[in-house]
């Protein structure tokens, strides 16, 4: 799967796979105004198979330690 799916919980559908997030908002926006009263209705998702999570906590604590050391070496440095 490369595409986005707009699932509804609470009506247990999940819709054919689109390809734009924008595409899978409007199906999502239709439903809720036919079979919700344009209210969210609990568990209402649109799945992203490809997309990429954060980086590894590791990873972000040594990018955050870089920084801090180039701003503490340009500042003390002189």
């Amino acid at each position: 799967m490369s595409g986005y799916r707009y699932r509804c919980n609470k009506c247990g559908i999940t819709w054919d796979e689109v390809s734009t997030q924008y595409q899978a908002e409007a199906e999502r926006a239709r439903h809720r105004h036919e079979a919700h009263d344009d209210g969210p209705p609990d568990g209402d998702t649109i799945h992203t198979p490809n997309a990429r999570p954060w980086p590894p906590t590791g990873a972000l604590i040594t990018v955050l330690v870089l920084v801090t050391l180039f701003i503490w070496g340009s500042r003390h440095g002189r």
